[in-house]
């Protein structure tokens, strides 16, 4: 919580009890509740912290909230007026930090009706356009500059005075604009193509829904407040008889009231969702919010511990990237926002206050086994790792020389005993003046920290970590069969009986010894193939049919995509990790020019580039389903 705020007590913000001079507002993550004739509490209410504002002078009415995007410690300021029966109303700013006044020379015209948004820093709100009285735009207020403006025409108007128009914050960085046609009821929601900046604003006409069942919105006493998440509308607002606060959530031809049960304006009880329908819901939500979710009630904490729901969410997650440098780690999450609007990356830091420090990357391995993350920190040992569950896992070798491959487990047991395969760099005497190195290939059971040497040649090893799935470990090289090395085949470790073998035939050949090809899983239970030419830079995307089994495997051609813009994939510094989703391809790898980490989203003849600007070239990386399944009890448990 910002320094400059004078702290106080959650209870504090009980002891106000008139609404009606009472404004909610958020700003750059925090809440701000102003106290009519009192002052504002900044609040964030998952921490508990509040802080407040108190106004020197009264009568200052609160209108929103924004920042000086100039500076970098986020300058705050609250945008309002004075008023009095002797002299006209006065546009003020409050500088949050000096605790100054700043009076603006401006006419109050075109002022909020509802509390405009803020969103990176300025206020933004619906208002008419003067020029035409059926047209609407936006207004803001940059706290910059400290000036008004005209924004953008919206991307529709209205056809009847008392036709409802309400504004939004959309994925964080855009607006949704929610109109509501009084005649008919009908809802459209629009949303903006890009990010908002000071760039042309593009609308994208997103969905209509259908009359039945939905309030009418004109002149809520409270207000109307709503968000957009998965194509589903979920609005706060009074019921249109009783004015009782409900919840409503629509999608397509559905809308599902339900009654906020507090007793507020109410004469109804509190309706409950069905559990399937809230099982269903909550499987299709990120993991950020589940985790949060955990407190709410010990059926959620007791359904998100569930094997089935567990199944269930993770059948419908997308995948991430986990990013690692050499002192944090970070999810970097992709959406493809659809609909015409252009794909976007969120990079987060989650916690990884490891006890061991991994001093170089170049031996720093992070791969993936059956939901965890597992970290190889070179002559120091292997971390098993859920992130969203800040659950570790250590497993910590008696001898520091054995090198880590990959992990794996025993599909024959019911309890999926772990197992690591690795080697280790050994030297045979020949002579009295002469030694031959040859590396010694073995397993490690992490149940019974016992090591196992494997009678097998260390030959068609993985030039790169090899893939776990199912338990076993796979990996592309080429065919020793093929005297001129165009053949690519891919080995498997079968850690159930400890076994190499080769799997199957890849689809394609090398056509140059430079092409690259990129073995990957795709949806959960098979493979994807990447093949780029060396010559060319096309990229073909091969699948398997069917899930990964002991059957024959059968490849489809999913997409081809053109050279234009494609990065070449050949001897990347830090590696190439990458996923197909609905027809997109995801990669995560250096620039070629300058190493920097970057992010390709490429689907059909796009190919969007958008730099990890995290300042660094040297890093390690992985695709990971981020999932709510606990570290194994055979484990040493860390605390991260």
């Amino acid at each position: 919580m910002m320094g400059l705020l004078r702290p106080t007590s959650a209870p504090l913000l009980d002891s106000f009890t008139d609404l009606t001079h009472t404004a909610i507002k958020t700003c750059d993550g925090f809440l701000f509740r102003d106290f009519w004739k009192q002052g504002v509490a900044i609040w964030n209410p998952w921490l508990r912290q509040v802080g407040w504002i108190e106004y020197v002078d009264k009568g200052f009415h609160f209108c929103g909230v924004g920042y000086d995007r100039n500076r970098p410690d986020k300058s705050y300021k609250i945008l309002g007026y004075f008023k009095s029966l002797t002299v006209s109303v006065r546009i003020a700013v409050y500088e949050c930090a000096s605790h100054a006044v700043k009076f603006l020379d401006v006419p109050f015209k075109q002022w909020p009706n509802m509390g405009p948004l803020s969103l990176n820093g300025n206020l933004y709100w619906v208002t008419s356009n003067p020029d035409d009285t059926n047209e609407y735009l936006i207004r803001s207020f940059d706290f910059s500059i400290e000036m008004f403006r005209t924004f953008c025409l919206l991307p529709c108007r209205k056809n009847h005075s008392r036709d409802e128009l309400v504004l939004a914050v959309y994925k964080r960085d855009g607006f949704s604009l929610l109109k509501q046609c009084y005649v008919t009821g009908e809802i459209e929601v629009w949303v903006t193509k890009n990010k908002i900046s000071e760039e042309e604003v593009v609308w994208i006409h997103l969905m209509t829904l259908p009359t039945s069942n939905l309030p009418k919105l004109v002149n809520k006493l409270c207000g109307v407040s709503y968000f957009i998440f998965d194509k589903t509308i979920i609005m706060c607002c009074g019921d249109q008889e009783t004015g009782a606060a409900c919840t409503y959530i629509v999608r397509e031809d559905m809308c599902k009231k339900i009654q906020i049960g507090l007793g507020i304006d109410s004469v109804m009880a509190p309706e409950n969702l069905p559990w399937d329908l809230e099982e269903k819901i909550l499987s299709g939500l990120p993991p950020l919010y589940l985790v949060r979710f955990r407190t709410v009630s010990q059926h959620w904490n007791a359904l998100l511990n569930d094997t089935r729901f567990i199944n269930n969410h993770l059948a419908r997650v997308r995948p991430q990237i986990i990013f690692l440098t050499e002192s944090k780690v970070y999810s970097i999450e992709i959406d493809l926002c659809g609909g015409g609007a252009d794909p976007t990356i969120e990079v987060r830091e989650i916690p990884s206050d490891f006890p061991y420090q991994a001093t170089d990357l170049t031996h720093t391995t992070i791969t993936t086994c059956d939901g965890f993350l597992f970290r190889d920190f070179w002559k120091q040992g292997v971390a098993i790792w859920n992130p969203w569950l800040r659950q570790v896992g250590w497993i910590e070798y008696v001898d520091k020389d054995f090198h880590f491959c990959g992990v794996g487990y025993d599909r024959t047991r019911a309890d999926k005993s772990y197992k690591i395969l690795g080697y280790f760099n050994c030297l045979r005497t020949v002579s009295n003046t002469y030694q031959v190195g040859y590396k010694k290939v073995a397993v490690y059971e992490c149940a019974s920290h016992a090591l196992k040497f494997l009678d097998v040649p260390f030959k068609q090893w993985p030039n790169m970590a090899p893939l776990s799935l199912n338990g076993n470990l796979y990996w592309v090289t080429s065919n020793p069969e093929d005297p001129h090395r165009h053949d690519y085949l891919i080995r498997s470790f079968d850690f159930s009986n400890e076994m190499f073998k080769t799997f199957c035939l890849l689809p394609c050949r090398k056509n140059h010894s430079r092409d690259e090809l990129l073995l990957a899983v795709y949806k959960r239970d098979g493979f994807s193939l990447l093949k780029q030419c060396y010559v060319t830079g096309e990229i073909e995307i091969w699948v398997t049919k069917n899930k990964i089994d002991e059957e024959e495997v059968e490849w489809i051609n999913l997409m081809t995509f053109p050279t234009s813009n494609l990065p070449k994939l050949i001897n990347k510094l830090c590696g190439v990790s990458y996923f197909i989703y609905d027809k997109t391809l995801i990669m995560c790898c250096g620039d070629e020019e300058t190493g920097a980490a970057c992010i390709y989203i490429v689907r059909e003849d796009m190919c969007k580039k958008i730099q990890i600007d995290l300042g660094i070239v040297r890093f390690s990386h992985s695709v990971y389903l981020p999932n709510f399944i606990s570290v194994p009890s055979e484990f040493r448990p860390l605390r991260v």
